[in-house]
């Protein structure tokens, strides 16, 4: 069905920035067409979201890692006792502790400023392989689905140069509150999509304030 002109995300403005606030992510594509129309070449996309569809290759990548090439069975196998041992396998409460375990400490550094810089590098090796030799410098859109963010500490990191930095450099920003998807992924209850737009906010509006790409001063020691 068309949408119709009043239901047209129109953007906010925080700080300096032009923020598009959706609901649903796909709904996202349309700012990303008005924004394309005032530019003189389309910008590059960067999204920070959660892909439940992308939990095996980021499984198989994780062990990758962890083993190398040449993967140590046994070493990885030890790991894994150590991890399944206290777990009671008839209990869902214990294996889901276990995965949280797992996991969190990853969902923790969501926008950790060494997270991201090493996520960054990752994706200027990609850029260069399709001769996108001016990323980001060539302008981009920056993403972001909230159910990206699955704990409390994960929109509070230590160090959010990184992120600021991605802020200032945006031509605009879009944010999909995707509530229900919030509350399914996270893993502190205390979070919700208005929360984690609020502290968005708070980003948005710090990033203006800063210049430069310093690292900031740590407020959360």
């Amino acid at each position: 069905m068309p949408i119709s002109r009043a239901e047209f995300p129109r953007p906010q403005r925080i700080g300096n920035k032009d923020v598009f606030i959706v609901n649903n992510h796909n709904d996202a594509m349309l700012p990303w067409a008005a924004i394309r129309c005032h530019l003189a070449a389309p910008p590059l996309l960067l999204t920070l979201d959660h892909h439940t569809d992308m939990h095996l290759a980021f499984t198989h990548f994780l062990c990758s890692v962890r083993g190398g090439t040449n993967w140590d069975r046994e070493r990885l196998l030890e790991e894994a006792n150590e991890l399944c041992r206290d777990v009671d396998f008839n209990d869902a409460g214990s294996v889901c502790d276990a995965c949280i375990r797992c996991h969190r400490p990853h969902f923790d550094d969501a926008i950790e400023g060494a997270y991201l810089e090493r996520k960054l590098a990752d994706l200027s090796r990609l850029a260069k392989a399709f001769n996108l030799t001016d990323f980001p410098e060539s302008g981009y859109i920056l993403d972001i689905d909230l159910d990206y963010f699955h704990t409390h500490q994960s929109i509070k990191p230590r160090d959010a140069s990184v992120f600021h930095d991605l802020i200032r450099r945006a031509t605009a920003v879009t944010v999909a509150m995707e509530p229900i998807f919030v509350q399914q992924e996270r893993l502190d209850t205390c979070i919700n999509s208005q929360l984690l737009f609020e502290r968005i906010k708070e980003h948005i509006s710090k990033a203006a304030t800063i210049t430069g790409c310093t690292k900031e001063p740590n407020n959360h020691a």
